[in-house]
C-alpha cells in the first residue's frame, strides 16, 4: 500500500507540475503578445525567447518573435525566426515576401525567387510579389514567364504604369516590338513625366527604322531628365544608324560621362570605338576598345574591333591572339575567321586559313573577304576553276569590287578563258584605276589571244 501511495503522490505531482507549466507558458505567450501590441518590441522578444526555451516546436512563436526583430530592423535574426517557423509548418504570405526580400538583398536570386513564389502561392493577391518575380525572369532572360508574372500583376492593378512599361521591356526583349510600343505608350499616358518610359519607346522605334519618332521619343527623355545617361547612348545609337558620326560620337561621350554602371560604360565605350573606326580615327578608336576591356574582360565585340585594328598596324601576332580570343568566346561571329584566316594565310598556313575563311562562309555566305580570300587559297594552290566559284560569288555581293575582277582575270587567264579573262582585267580597272598600270599589260596580252 506504501508503494501504491507514492505512485499516486508522483503522478498527482506531475500533472500538477505539468498544468502549471502550461499555465505560465500561457502568460508570458500573452506577456509577449501584449508587448508586441503596444509596440515594445524588445520586451516583447524576451518574452518570446522565454516561451521558446520551452515550446520550441511552437510554429508562431518563431514567426511573431521574427516581427518583433524586424520591427526592429534585425533583419538576420528576423529572417531566421522565419525561416525557423516555416520549417515547423507556419505558411504566411507577408512573412515569405519579407523572406524573398532579403535573400535578394544578399543577392540569393534562386532562394529570392521561391520564396516570390511561396507569396504567391499563400496569396494570389500579392502585386508585389507577381512584380518581383517578373523581374527576376527578365534577369533569367525569361522574358515569356516575365510577360505571364507581369500581366497577372497588372491584372490585380491595372493603373500601375511601371508593370505596363515592364509588359513593354518584356515584349521588347523578345523582340515583338508592336507590343512592346503598345505598352511604352500606354505606360506614357497614365505617366508623361517618366524619361524611361520615353527611352523604351524611343528605342522600340529605333528598331521599327522609324528614326523620327525615336529621335523624338529619346530627346523627350533627356528633356525630362537632362541626366540620364540611357537617353544619350540611344541618341548614339540612332546618329550611328544615319550615319551622323559626329553627333553619334557626342551622345556616347555624354553617355559615358553620366553613366555610373561599370558594364554600361564598358558597352558605350564600344560603341563609340566603332564609330572612331568608321571615321578612320583609329588611335581614338583603340583606346575605346582598351577601356572597354579593362572594364569588361568578357567583352568579346571589342576583342574583334581591337583585332581589326592591330590587322591594320601590321601587328599579325596581337591580331591573331585578339581574333582566337573571340572565336574562344563566341565561335559563331564570322568576322572572326575571316580575318584571322586572312593573317594564317599571310603567314602560309593555308590549310588552316582554309578552314577558317570556310567556317567564316558558313556563318554568313555573304561574306565578301571570306569569299575573296578562300578564292585567293585556291589560286595559290592552282585551284583555278573552284577559285573562280568564290570570286563569282563575292561578285554577286558586291559587283563593283575591283581586286575580285583582277583575281577572277588571272584565274581565267591560267585556264585559258583569255576573252574572260580580258573582260575582267578591264572591269578591275574601272571600279579600280589605281590598278591600270598593273593590269593593262595582261589585259593587252589577254585580248590578243
Amino acid at each position: 500500500m506504501k508503494k501504491l501511495h507514492s505512485i499516486i503522490i508522483l503522478v498527482v505531482l506531475v500533472v500538477t507540475q505539468t498544468s502549471f507549466c502550461g499555465d505560465t507558458l500561457k502568460v508570458i505567450y500573452q506577456k509577449a503578445i501584449d508587448a508586441y501590441e503596444s509596440d515594445d518590441y524588445e520586451e516583447a522578444i524576451v518574452q518570446f525567447t522565454k516561451y521558446l526555451e520551452v515550446a520550441s516546436s511552437h510554429d508562431q512563436g518563431y514567426y511573431m518573435r521574427g516581427n518583433a526583430y524586424y520591427k526592429l530592423k534585425e533583419i538576420d535574426n528576423a529572417v531566421n525566426d522565419y525561416a525557423k517557423a516555416y520549417e515547423l509548418g507556419f505558411k504566411d504570405a507577408v512573412m515569405f515576401f519579407k523572406m524573398a526580400e532579403y535573400y535578394r538583398s544578399h543577392s540569393n536570386i534562386e532562394s529570392a525567387f521561391l520564396f516570390y513564389v511561396k507569396t504567391v502561392e499563400s496569396d494570389n493577391q500579392y502585386t508585389e510579389a507577381f512584380i518581383e518575380l517578373g523581374k527576376i525572369s527578365m534577369t533569367r532572360q525569361d522574358y515569356q514567364s516575365a510577360m505571364e508574372y507581369f500581366q497577372k500583376a497588372l491584372a490585380l492593378d491595372p493603373t500601375l504604369p511601371d508593370i505596363i512599361y515592364s509588359l513593354g521591356d518584356a515584349a521588347y526583349n523578345q523582340k515583338n516590338y508592336p507590343v512592346a510600343l503598345e505598352n511604352y505608350l500606354t505606360a506614357i499616358k497614365l505617366d508623361s513625366a517618366n524619361y524611361n518610359f520615353y527611352y523604351g519607346a524611343g528605342m522600340t522605334y529605333y528598331e521599327t527604322k522609324d528614326t523620327e519618332s525615336s529621335l523624338s521619343s529619346l530627346i523627350k527623355s533627356i528633356t525630362i531628365e537632362p541626366k540620364f545617361a540611357l537617353g544619350y547612348y540611344g541618341l548614339g545609337r540612332i546618329y550611328d544608324n544615319i550615319s551622323d558620326k559626329e553627333k553619334a560620337i557626342e551622345n556616347y561621350t555624354t553617355a559615358i560621362y553620366l553613366s555610373n554602371s561599370v558594364l554600361a560604360d564598358s558597352y558605350i565605350h564600344q560603341k563609340r570605338g566603332i564609330v572612331y573606326l568608321k571615321k578612320g580615327e583609329i588611335d581614338s578608336a583603340y583606346n575605346d576598345f582598351e577601356k572597354a576591356l579593362k572594364l569588361n574582360p568578357n567583352d568579346t565585340i571589342s576583342y574583334l574591333q581591337r583585332g581589326k585594328i592591330f590587322f591594320l598596324w601590321g601587328k599579325d601576332t596581337a591580331a591573331i591572339k585578339d581574333f582566337s580570343r573571340v572565336i574562344f568566346s563566341d565561335d559563331k561571329i564570322a568576322e572572326a575567321f575571316t580575318y584571322r584566316g586572312v593573317l594564317l594565310m599571310k603567314q602560309l598556313q593555308d590549310s588552316l586559313a582554309e578552314l577558317d575563311e570556310r567556317k567564316a562562309i558558313s556563318l554568313d555566305p555573304n561574306d565578301t573577304l571570306a569569299l575573296f580570300t578562300l578564292g585567293n587559297i585556291l589560286m595559290e594552290n592552282d585551284d583555278y576553276k573552284n577559285a573562280v566559284v568564290f570570286y563569282e560569288r563575292a561578285l554577286k555581293v558586291n559587283p563593283k569590287y575591283g581586286i575580285v575582277f583582277e583575281n577572277r582575270g588571272i584565274s581565267y587567264y591560267n585556264l585559258g578563258y583569255y576573252r574572260m579573262a580580258a573582260s575582267d582585267f578591264e572591269a578591275a580597272m574601272k571600279y579600280n584605276p589605281q590598278l591600270t598600270t598593273k593590269l593593262r599589260p595582261l589585259y593587252q596580252d589577254a585580248k590578243s589571244r
